[in-house]
């Protein structure tokens, strides 16, 4: 049934759409410790800057497949969106209430959501058409990036990543605001076909604290263990 495939995809883009979350939350975290001076982040600087930039690629791969407008064997909250808006005869209209998140959680506040009001389904594929046209430009911008630098080694850029990043720029509020569009289209499939929300976060973010805390103690330790050292209180 049409009700059944959607639902199935909406599933799976909010799967993906969580590890996008997850990941942006991620690199946020780091990058307020970068700019707080850690002394772990200092002390490993090539650890850390090798996971930033694993997390900026995957952030804009993975925002990048739930905004893709090919067809051929593949689905996108794009192309979902224009299978209901062909498919809307399908669809009985009713009224709900589905949930939009409009700040994704981090590790000193949880999701920020409200509860919006439609009378049919057909309006909420109308205003979420009107959210993806408002993203459009931020949407363009992110296919050439990921075209250009991501996803291919494209031989008219080669040592020009700079300025790809800079004709076609998009902030990382950008990708928020992508990423926020598609949950909260994908939320409304399932809110309306199955009465269930996905709320998408860190399974844990707090993690980077507890991950950092842990390390400060053994940083202590260690200063520790150099000074007795030096002093002659170890043995050999």
């Amino acid at each position: 049934m049409f009700e059944d495939k959607i639902v199935m995809q909406a599933k799976h883009l909010i799967d993906q759409a969580t590890l996008a979350c997850s990941c942006y939350e991620v690199y946020a975290q780091l990058n307020e410790y970068r700019s707080e001076q850690n002394e772990l982040l200092n002390e490993s600087t090539g650890f850390f800057n090798i996971t930033i930039r694993a997390l900026i690629n995957t952030i804009m791969m993975e925002t990048a497949k739930l905004i893709d407008n090919y067809e051929n064997n593949s689905f996108s909250c794009k192309t979902l969106l224009a299978q209901c808006k062909n498919n809307i005869h399908c669809i009985k209209d009713k009224p709900f209430t589905p949930t939009e998140i409009y700040e994704i959680g981090s590790r000193l506040n949880p999701s920020e959501y409200k509860t919006l009001g439609f009378s049919s389904f057909s309006e909420f594929i109308e205003k979420t058409e009107k959210d993806f046209e408002e993203c459009q430009s931020i949407m363009t911008n992110l296919h050439k990036q990921r075209s250009k630098i991501y996803a291919h080694n494209d031989n008219k850029v080669i040592n020009k990543s700079n300025e790809i990043i800079s004709k076609y720029f998009v902030s990382f509020l950008d990708v928020k605001k992508c990423i926020l569009t598609c949950v909260n289209f994908c939320n409304g499939i399932l809110s309306y076909f199955e009465n269930t929300t996905q709320i998408p976060c860190c399974v844990n973010n707090k993690d980077l604290d507890n991950l950092l805390g842990l390390a400060k103690i053994g940083m202590i330790y260690k200063r520790q263990y150099i000074k007795d050292k030096r002093e002659g209180k170890l043995n050999d």
